[in-house]
């Protein structure tokens, strides 16, 4: 994964610093000029974006190693483990690691409205068990449960 933001990191790179030389040399046509400086400006923002992807990649710890030999693939959960074996059958192989990247989620919280609807929704159905038993109690524990499931089901 890091390899191919490098990649992608350099091919943007590149285009950057073409647009920037093609437009310094004042060999263009008219209008190339500001289609260049727009393109060097266009890229700007995905260069920062990858180098910051790059950077936070490399500072993890990999959670695995793997390679691959003659299209099988080995993963092991320590990089000596794979290097051993790759001395033992003679290869090569070059061994990467494997990372694992928290899912970026934004917590979703309750709107006034949603809030409003539980609040009723729950009284509703302490109404109902008073109408059905002639007696009850109204528990916070429902309204907070269904507040709970509210929640889950907007961050799930």
């Amino acid at each position: 994964m890091i390899e191919v933001l490098k990649q992608a990191l350099e091919a943007l790179e590149k285009v950057k610093r073409r647009a920037v030389v093609m437009g310094s040399t004042g060999d263009y046509r008219e209008g190339q000029l500001d289609a260049l400086k727009e393109v060097s400006e266009d890229v700007k923002p995905a260069i920062a974006s990858l180098r910051q992807a790059i950077a936070e990649l490399e500072s993890q710890e990999p959670v695995a190693w793997r390679t691959c030999v003659e299209g099988i693939w080995f993963t092991a959960g320590k990089k000596a483990v794979l290097h051993k074996e790759l001395v033992s059958i003679n290869s090569n192989a070059e061994i990467e690691p494997l990372y694992i990247l928290p899912p970026q989620r934004t917590w979703q919280g309750l709107t006034d409205e949603e809030i409003e609807e539980i609040r009723e929704s729950t009284y509703q159905e302490f109404i109902e068990i008073i109408r059905s038993t002639g007696r009850g109690k109204r528990e916070p524990k429902t309204f907070v449960r269904a507040i709970e499931a509210k929640l889950k089901e907007k961050n799930a």
